[in-house]
Formats: C-alpha cells, structure tokens, sequence
C-alpha cells in the first residue's frame, strides 16, 4: 500500500540495511571512509573524532550531549553555562570532563572542533557569530535569529 501521493517505502532485505549502497549508520559510514582508498592516501583528510563543546545547561543541551555521542564520532569535551555552580553539576552529571562559564575562552580552544549552541533564543545568533569568527563549526538550535533581518549576515 502506498502513502497517499507519495511513492512507496523501498523495504530493507536485512535490518539495517537500505537497500542500497548507502551505510546504515554513522559509525559504518565512518568505517567506509577509513577503509577507503582515499584514506590511505598521504592527502587524505583528517577522520579523527571530532571535539564538541555544548553551550547551554537547560532542557535542550543534555540532549545535544546524547545526540553527540549517539552519533559515534564525535566527543563532547566541554559544557558552557552562565551559572557555575549550575554547568559544573550539569557536567559532571553528563560526564562531561570541562565545565566553564568563560565562553570566549571556549571557543577560542584550539580542542573544540564544533560549538553546540543551546541557549535562550536571543543569544543564538550573537554566540554562533562569535564561534564562526573563531573558526568553529556550529550547530544553533532554532531560531538561528529573532528576525529575519538579524539572520541576514
């Protein structure tokens, strides 16, 4: 049977298999690359894991925390807050090894691979615009900007 107007499920012939040559997870997709003829070359770009840090000690960032580590490439390094007494309970909760309240110090870490932003919305844009500058990668929570025209960089 199909959705109404869309086309039908392609099913898996084994579980965790597509039914194609797509990798059914991270990790394998991982494994692929490494084992690739592409890896072994003197050029071959850099497969270690991945250095996060989350910024936010609220509902939202815990969950980033599970996300990062779910995903099997990345570790989560350090936890952000405003509060101390707060991100170093949150942290130590998470099992994460750093907890800090100096956020410029953070993403000026030459260890933090990706900024997590996980904060009240009205400091995603001005904490991602700050983790770019220091040449972080980053993944903001939405929205990324209370307007429209605050988002246009």
């Amino acid at each position: 049977m199909t959705r109404k107007g869309k086309r039908p499920r392609q099913e898996a012939d084994e579980p965790g298999e597509r039914g194609d040559s797509r990798p059914s997870t991270a990790a394998e997709g991982l494994a692929r690359l490494q084992g690739s003829p592409a890896a072994q070359e003197p050029h071959a770009p850099d497969l270690r894991r991945l250095r996060a840090a989350v910024i936010g000690t609220g509902f939202v960032g815990p969950h980033h925390v599970d996300g990062i580590r779910r995903a099997g490439y990345a570790d989560v390094v350090a936890l952000g807050g405003t509060d101390a007494a707060r991100t170093q309970a949150r942290a130590h909760e998470l099992g994460v090894p750093r907890a800090t309240t100096d956020i410029e110090e953070l993403l000026r870490d030459p260890d933090i691979d990706v900024v997590h932003i996980c904060t009240p919305n009205v400091s995603h844009l001005p904490l991602a615009a700050a983790a770019l500058e220091a040449g972080r990668h980053v993944v903001v929570e939405k929205p990324l900007a209370l307007t429209a025209a605050d988002a246009d960089l």
